[in-house]
């Protein structure tokens, strides 16, 4: 982990910053998996549960805000440019998880998937990130189904996506109380409706829901990581902070 022992100038760009330093500051919360997706990167961070890419994703730039954050891979969305980390149970737990990337999305406001744990085929999610189409204003949103595919647990934004905007996206569920964050604050929180899809064993999914339901985003991710655990609202709002 890298430490730095002297003060920094508010609002400037330390020239000690380097690619790493957003990575350590994650790191402190002991995620189960980290993908930096830095420069179309398929490597994973913790475990090496590496990413397959389908398509060819391409390197673009980082979020502005975060300067640690370089590079980032972007999916054009119509060329059915995905990602896809092979099943694993830690991807399935039936406890406390946490969930959180840098999306941008670039056009389009049908429903999309940012990205998730789902199987190849078929409608269940244990966990995932999509954006709700254009009769729901094109807001992002966070839930877990059942396991026919209809929502456990949701909670959505109350604001319209800025198309070419960088966002911090993270979900907590702590018990059966799902909470959205979106730029290191709370948006929405929502309690059950349903019972909660159990896989055992998942894929994750980038940039698409599965094969079944492609639901294919247009777009710019970096840094997707998962926890099992619930991260408190401090550490979310400290890895939104962190440069």
């Amino acid at each position: 982990m890298t430490n730095y022992s002297r003060l920094r100038t508010p609002g400037a760009i330390d020239s000690v910053v380097s690619s790493t330093e957003y990575l350590a500051a994650i790191l402190v919360d002991n995620p189960i998996a980290v993908w930096p997706l830095a420069g179309a990167s398929t490597t994973e961070s913790v475990s090496g549960r590496s990413i397959s890419f389908n398509g060819t994703p391409t390197s673009t730039t980082g979020p502005p805000t975060t300067p640690s954050i370089a590079t980032a891979t972007a999916f054009a969305g119509a060329f059915s440019q995905y990602g896809n980390v092979a099943a694993n149970p830690v991807f399935g737990p039936s406890g406390d998880i946490t969930w959180e990337a840098w999306v941008l999305r670039a056009s389009g406001s049908a429903a999309a998937s940012v990205c998730g744990a789902s199987p190849n085929s078929g409608n269940p999610c244990a966990w995932g990130i999509d954006t709700q189409g254009a009769g729901s204003s094109n807001k992002w949103r966070a839930f877990i189904t059942d396991s026919a595919g209809n929502p456990y647990v949701a909670a959505a934004d109350t604001s319209t996506i800025t198309l070419g905007t960088w966002y911090h996206l993270a979900v907590t569920l702590l018990g059966t109380t799902l909470t959205l964050y979106v730029n290191g604050a709370p948006v929405s929180t929502s309690g059950p409706s349903g019972t909660r899809y159990a896989p055992g064993s998942v894929p994750v999914q980038i940039a698409r829901y599965n094969s079944t339901f492609t639901q294919y985003f247009t777009g710019s991710i970096a840094y997707l990581a998962f926890y099992g655990a619930a991260l408190s609202a401090a550490s979310v709002a400290s890895h939104y902070a962190a440069v």
